[in-house]
């Protein structure tokens, strides 16, 4: 069985990952990542393994992984990242008072808009002030499940393989992650292709289609 340039790079990063934890055999574990996180960007997957590496004291779950490469793309591109509430609140009282009910209010992302148009926009710019500490817990409510919808159809939609951007949505965030670290470590040599990577036999478990 071979592998192409792509797959021994990746290989060898979940390969790293299992061995900083003591689990360096267990091939048919590391097969299995290996698969699971095939669609993020090996320059990405490399730096998600490293935060991991470094922060915890166990071998992480495929989830786990996911989540750290999404934090890292968020941290490098802001228009990736799902804004907390105090923050999505802080946009809808500055529309509150700049908007207010004679202009259409402009927020950053969809699920702030999608909180405060569910409410009711007039009805939240009208709200008494002796109310509002009740309004706020509803509008609160309301965002805090817009994020989880959209959280849940940007998965839903890469398992049936209808989500055109994949398992992560790098964008410009790819090119930030991907220059050669600084700290002495020659990961990014994995980049270069060569005849004999390309050619290179696979050492995990083959999974066939199971996955």
């Amino acid at each position: 069985m071979t592998c192409d340039n792509n797959e021994v790079e990746r290989t060898q990063i979940i390969g790293m990952l299992f061995g900083a934890y003591g689990q360096s055999n267990d091939s048919q574990r590391q097969a299995i990542y290996s698969k699971m996180l095939a669609d993020i960007p090996n320059p990405v997957l490399k730096k998600a393994v490293k935060k991991i590496i470094l922060e915890n004291k166990f071998v992480p779950t495929v989830s786990e992984i996911v989540a750290a490469a999404k934090n890292l793309i968020e941290t490098v591109d802001e228009s990736k990242r799902v804004k907390s509430w105090m923050e999505a609140w802080a946009e809808i009282q500055k529309q509150m008072q700049e908007a207010f009910v004679y202009k259409k209010p402009v927020f950053s992302t969809p699920e702030i808009e999608t909180a405060a148009m569910a409410f009711g926009w007039i009805a939240l710019c009208t709200t008494l002030e002796k109310d509002m500490p009740t309004v706020r817990a509803q509008v609160r409510q309301l965002y805090e499940n817009a994020c989880k919808r959209r959280t849940e159809a940007d998965m839903n939609g890469y398992v049936l393989g209808k989500n055109s951007d994949g398992l992560l949505s790098a964008g410009q965030a790819l090119k930030q992650l991907r220059p050669a670290d600084e700290d002495g470590e020659n990961w990014d040599e994995l980049d270069k292709p060569n005849e004999k990577s390309k050619q290179a036999e696979c050492k995990l478990p083959k999974l066939g289609n199971y996955l």
